[in-house]
């Protein structure tokens, strides 16, 4: 049941309230005044069960709703208590009386009798709104516990999904942490890859120096033979020339 006929109801039983709040107000027998009294608590009741159905309605309204309604039911449970105190005031103030004893002892069809059979029609029709009101609230109490039973399901779930994403940063983590130690391995390699590099480098020009130097050093005396050679012919020619 939507909630604007929650309201209609709840109207529909405070209007009855104070009907029969102004027929006790009015009535000439103490009995008259009995039974409105009577019959106006039976409607501040189940105007009272509607309120409850009515809250209970609205926790799975947004928040903007369910403030709204909470006022609307602050408003309608204070009317509530006024009528509840404005009928203890009237049965306080009712005089008891025996008018109603001498009808059916000296009316022939039993003056009371019928005021009473209303009456019980009245409290029969009050006991099957209570009924039910009574049905309804259980309804709604099942489904606030289907609602509850499924806001665990999910906050089970979100803390199953919270747990996996805890070992998933766990892992990145150590994965994090490895990567960088990788990368400081790499970078140390290829440091030390550039040194030897350039060592190599370095001894390849040594070699080359060495080699130079020693050709250069081994042509100097292959030089130097012929001219040597070169001056013992001359010798021995000018000396056959002489002889």
């Amino acid at each position: 049941m939507a909630l604007d006929e929650y309201e209609e109801e709840y109207r529909a039983h405070i209007a009855a309230a104070n009907e029969k709040v102004e027929q006790a107000e009015a009535g000439k027998t103490p009995e008259e005044r009995r039974a409105a009294t009577t019959s106006a608590e039976r409607a501040v009741e189940a105007a009272k069960d509607v309120v409850q159905l009515m809250e209970l309605e609205g926790r799975s309204l947004p928040a903007t709703s369910r403030t709204r309604l909470q006022a609307q039911l602050r408003a309608f449970r204070s009317e509530v208590n006024d009528l509840k105190a404005l009928i203890r005031e009237l049965r306080s103030t009712k005089q008891p009386s025996s008018d109603c004893i001498r009808e059916e002892l000296f009316a022939s069809h039993g003056g009371c009798s019928q005021g009473e059979a209303s009456e019980r029609a009245r409290m029969l029709q009050t006991n099957e709104r209570l009924a039910s009101g009574t049905e309804r609230l259980k309804d709604v109490s099942a489904v606030t516990m289907d609602m509850e039973n499924t806001a665990n399901s999910i906050l089970g779930d979100l803390a199953s999904q919270r747990e996996t994403l805890l070992r998933a940063r766990g892992t990145l983590r150590f994965a994090s942490d490895g990567l960088d130690r990788s990368d400081k391995i790499l970078r140390s390699m290829a440091r030390r890859a550039m040194t030897n590099k350039l060592v190599l480098w370095v001894v390849i020009g040594m070699i080359v120096l060495l080699i130079v130097m020693v050709l250069r050093s081994g042509n100097a005396p292959t030089d130097a033979t012929p001219a040597v050679l070169k001056q013992g012919g001359d010798a021995d020619w000018k000396r056959t020339t002489s002889d």
